[in-house]
């Protein structure tokens, strides 16, 4: 028969739950900082092509990624805030020069496979680029993700700079002072962008992305501080291998799932 579920770590144990088995204390507390404890963990079926997971729900500038990678994450100026949050109570608060970067490595070099980068984003400002995830060196581009001085969400893929922008929808645009999740998608050598489930036009893209040095990186381009992002970033995600959205979806509800 079904079993309680439970958890270690807190004072308190809900005598009720739509889940069984035992929580983590690290997904106990998410969920009870969002007010949505108790709650049923549904695990990603994914998750072992995850290469970086950041909930950004930690101490300080002690970031951790959630993977099954558990990447060393470098905070270079970021801290994790209560100033605002999507879900797990925090998020990362970018001032405009400060980044996130984890080690280069196989799991971010996607050759022409599919792919998954995604995030929750909030703006103080707009009406300028800012970028939310890359991996670039001065004078070529490989994977650049960002919002663009139009406000729309856009992805560049090319080895060799000057690639065109691939735009996201556009009457869906990143407004300052509002959460919006925003994601870039390649499937089968078509790549869309997406804000707030609503993808724009798909275009084709068959880059080998192979390169294991260009620094993964959050926040900013890798090479360079201009146009970082300013405002807070929540779940970030990046899958390798796998086109989580192919069609307008309804954006994620609950924090990413750890298993």
């Amino acid at each position: 028969m079904p079993q309680p579920g439970g958890y270690i770590g807190f004072n308190r144990v809900p005598s009720t739950s739509a889940a069984s088995g035992i929580w983590s204390v690290r997904d106990a507390e998410r969920f009870r900082r969002a007010s949505t404890w108790p709650g049923a963990i549904t695990p990603d079926p994914d998750f072992a092509s995850v290469s970086l997971l950041l909930h950004m729900d930690g101490s300080g500038s002690s970031f951790v990624d959630s993977s099954s990678n558990n990447l060393t994450v470098t905070a270079n100026g970021v801290t994790q805030t209560t100033a605002q949050s999507k879900f797990g109570g925090k998020s990362g608060d970018f001032g405009g020069s400060e980044t996130l970067t984890v080690p280069a490595g196989s799991d971010f070099a996607y050759g022409t496979g599919d792919f998954t980068i995604e995030a929750w984003i909030y703006r103080t400002s707009a009406g300028s680029e800012a970028q939310i995830f890359a991996q670039t060196e001065s004078g070529t581009n490989y994977v650049l993700f960002g919002v663009n001085s139009s406000d729309k969400v856009f992805f560049v893929g090319t080895d060799s700079g000057g690639g065109a922008a691939i735009e996201g929808p556009a009457g869906n645009l990143v407004d300052a002072d509002e959460w919006h999740h925003v994601a870039v998608v390649r499937a089968s050598g078509d790549v869309t962008v997406y804000c707030d489930g609503v993808g724009g036009t798909a275009t084709e893209n068959t880059t080998d992305f192979d390169d294991t040095t260009r620094v993964p990186t959050v926040g900013s381009y890798t090479h360079s501080s201009s146009a970082s992002f300013v405002g807070y970033i929540d779940e970030f995600r990046v899958t390798k291998g796998v086109a989580r959205y192919t069609a307008n979806f309804t954006p994620p509800t609950t924090p990413f799932a750890n298993e």
